[in-house]
């Protein structure tokens, strides 16, 4: 019931494909962060009783690994910027707050070893969680990563669900807040895809 002499606002919706099912208005997919002109944040598409993200970089070579990562980071409740580069990764983690950053250990320029032994040694938040995707040699790949001081080395061809799992427990590692994602999957069932 309303209070008297307040008037309840209309409901817009929006059709939906499908057989004439309609959703409001304010609800809307989300979509991975773009780099480039287009670039937009991920948080801007969610309703503010959210809770907030966790922000990952992701430095990895453009393609289709890299949509998948994307997508894979984004449905673990992180809002993601992505680079191709090695010095775009640098410059992003220079100038950005960041609460976790992937690495592919191949990137063209800079590698992505030589990018968290920077942040290691240089970097505003020295404690950062750097996951490097190594290539075609995991043994050498790890163990380079190691030494430059990554929190933790994944194959570069591992499933992007696993790579998006080993991050979300990097950042509870490192004690970064998170929200819940259960109960928040329960209150916008829109993002199971439904």
């Amino acid at each position: 019931m309303h209070a008297q002499g307040q008037r309840r606002s209309p409901r817009t919706t929006v059709p939906r494909s499908g057989a004439g099912t309609t959703r409001p208005a304010y609800v809307r997919r989300l979509e991975p962060t773009r780099t480039g002109a287009d670039a937009s944040s991920v948080d801007q598409h969610l309703p503010r009783t959210a809770g907030t993200r966790a922000r990952v970089l992701l430095a990895a070579p453009a393609g289709d690994g890299r949509a998948a990562l994307e997508r894979a980071l984004v449905r673990s409740w992180l809002a993601v910027d992505a680079v191709e580069h090695g010095a775009a990764a640098l410059d992003a983690l220079r100038g950005g707050a960041y609460d976790a950053a992937v690495l592919a250990a191949d990137l063209p320029g800079l590698s992505g070893t030589a990018v968290c032994r920077w942040v290691r040694e240089h970097g505003a938040d020295r404690d950062l969680p750097v996951l490097v995707l190594v290539g075609d040699d995991p043994g050498s790949g790890a163990d380079e990563a190691a030494a430059a001081g990554a929190s933790g080395t994944l194959p570069l061809d591992a499933r992007p669900r696993l790579v998006a799992h080993r991050v979300v427990a990097l950042l509870r590692h490192a004690h970064v807040p998170l929200p819940r994602q259960r109960g928040i999957a329960r209150a916008l069932p829109f993002l199971r895809g439904a």
